[in-house]
């Protein structure tokens, strides 16, 4: 899976050390056309806002909700400050929403 299917979750699981449910997405793609990435990291956090506000999270997680729930991005490439700016805004939805957002570099 990878940020281009928007319609699938790309990982999802309970962190062994703190118990709390991840929603991963990987990032992959390079920010040379930083505007359409931008628009396809907006659509996927969406999906996957909607996902765990429709509640269709605990057809996975029957408990998810008593669980802290964190959707975490691994980017391959460094994001721009734009888009770390970006992620900062969706990451204030989230809380707002009682979840969190957290991201990640791999080759850092």
């Amino acid at each position: 899976m990878s940020i281009e299917d928007l319609n699938m979750i790309d990982a999802i699981g309970i962190s062994d050390i703190n118990e709390k449910i991840i929603i991963k997405i990987f990032d992959h793609l390079d920010f040379s056309d930083e505007e359409a990435h931008l628009l396809l990291l907006q659509e996927k956090i969406n999906r996957y806002f909607s996902f765990i506000e429709s509640r269709e999270i605990t057809e996975t997680f029957d408990d998810a909700f008593e669980r802290e729930i964190v959707i975490s991005i691994d980017f391959k490439y460094t994001p721009t400050r734009f888009t770390i700016e970006f992620l900062r805004e969706a990451g204030k939805i989230a809380e707002e929403a009682g979840y969190s957002m957290e991201f990640s570099i791999w080759n850092e």
